[in-house]
């Protein structure tokens, strides 16, 4: 499959699209905002109030070298030849990566180009983005606003419009959270369905890498592209959703969560208790602190 074909289309086809996303911008960030101001955009016949984002130096990168809208920004644990892999740390300032990285490599394969290195907590052990020797990661939207964290410089260098997309890193929320906190859609993909080849690990049973963009169907593509091929090619029918009802009933949108996994039509939807929610947070800390201990 030509996966790029499914996210780079003409500007006037996604139009539409555009608008909608800039609508839920402009629910969620405050117009007043000092690093956004509203402009009126013309585009053909259609004219709509849009954020300008200000603050795009908000220090999402490691390094300014190939930064481009259209290839994919990676997270600077994330090993690509030729490029520096500091996770971070003033110990790998130097460090440049000799090989690629099995998600970086399938990139390549796909037809993806490989953008610029984003800045990110130190060894990926931070929460908001701010354990880089690079510093601080801003929010493009409010920089006196956390980022999130560990992948805030992947997240911000999308959210902020310099990158259409990005891959980062999630070991315990590290995508998931800087992107809910930029309005942007996350992946931490099923552990085992990305190579964590040419990762700089964290904690080797959570960590995985993932695709950051602004859509679903964008982050669908860079998710098929890093995946293994074996498992792109594997049977819907044979799917298996787990829906832990306790856990969605926490949710402030849990009808929405529910509603979408009702509405997929391929593959069997079990509803079923998850244990031990009490304990999850303690155990994982104990896992996770062994397991970066010994990498």
């Amino acid at each position: 499959m030509d996966y790029l074909s499914l996210i780079r289309k003409p500007i006037d086809s996604e139009l539409q699209e555009f608008i909608e996303y800039i609508s839920i911008i402009c629910d969620f960030v405050p117009l007043d905002s000092p690093s956004l101001k509203v402009e009126t955009v013309q585009n053909s016949d259609i004219s709509y109030k849009s954020p300008v984002i200000l603050n795009r130096e908000c220090n999402a990168f490691i390094s300014k070298e190939d930064v481009s809208f259209e290839d994919v920004a990676i997270k600077a644990n994330i090993l690509c030849k030729g490029k520096p892999a500091t996770a971070g740390s003033k110990m790998l300032r130097n460090f440049v990566a000799t090989y690629d990285s099995v998600a970086v490599a399938n990139l390549k394969k796909a037809g993806f180009g490989i953008g610029a290195v984003t800045n990110m907590d130190e060894f990926a052990m931070g929460h908001d983005s701010s354990t880089s020797y690079c510093g601080r990661v801003l929010n493009p939207f409010d920089s006196e606003r956390s980022a999130g964290g560990s992948s805030g410089g992947s997240c911000a260098a999308v959210a902020s419009g310099v990158s259409r997309y990005a891959l980062g890193s999630d070991t315990g929320g590290s995508i998931r959270q800087p992107a809910a906190f930029m309005g942007l859609v996350g992946l931490k993909p099923t552990y085992g369905s990305v190579s964590r080849y040419g990762l700089i690990a964290y904690a080797s049973s959570f960590d995985q890498i993932g695709p950051i963009t602004r859509n679903v169907e964008d982050n669908r593509a860079l998710f098929e592209a890093i995946s293994d091929v074996e498992l792109r090619k594997s049977n819907v029918e044979s799917y298996k959703i787990l829906v832990p009802d306790n856990l969605v009933a926490l949710c402030e949108n849990s009808d929405c969560i529910a509603n979408a996994a009702n509405a997929i039509s391929r593959g069997e939807i079990i509803h079923f208790d998850m244990p031990y929610l009490d304990e999850l947070i303690a155990c994982y800390y104990v896992i996770a602190c062994a397991e970066c201990s010994s990498n």
